[in-house]
């Protein structure tokens, strides 16, 4: 059995991290049509109550999620391995949504 270190814990702490979420928000990379059957506003109110988390952070979060509906590879390698955390969904976002609009993803 390996021993537990402050190195294994982080690691394993920071992958809890991705994970949560992935389950928080990873309905929103779903391609049906109506991810948010609600008011926007009522859903950051309650993701904030419900994760303790910011407004900037719950909406990077919808925002980067959602991204991911237009790069399907992306989202399936995600789906799969849960490297990208809330942060760098929302850089991709960040960065596609100054790109022309013909730009190919």
């Amino acid at each position: 059995m390996e021993a537990t270190t402050p190195d294994n814990r982080r690691i394993t702490g920071a992958q809890l991290i991705i994970e949560g979420e992935y389950l928080v928000f990873s309905d929103y990379s779903e391609d049906h049509a109506n991810s948010i059957d609600r008011d926007l506003d009522i859903e950051i109110a309650e993701l904030m109550a419900l994760t303790r988390r910011g407004k900037t952070f719950v909406e990077s979060g919808i925002c980067g999620y959602a991204r991911l509906r237009d790069l399907p590879r992306l989202r399936a390698l995600h789906a799969t391995l849960k490297l990208l955390d809330v942060p760098r969904l929302a850089a991709i976002d960040k960065t596609l949504r100054v790109l022309p609009p013909d730009t190919a993803p």
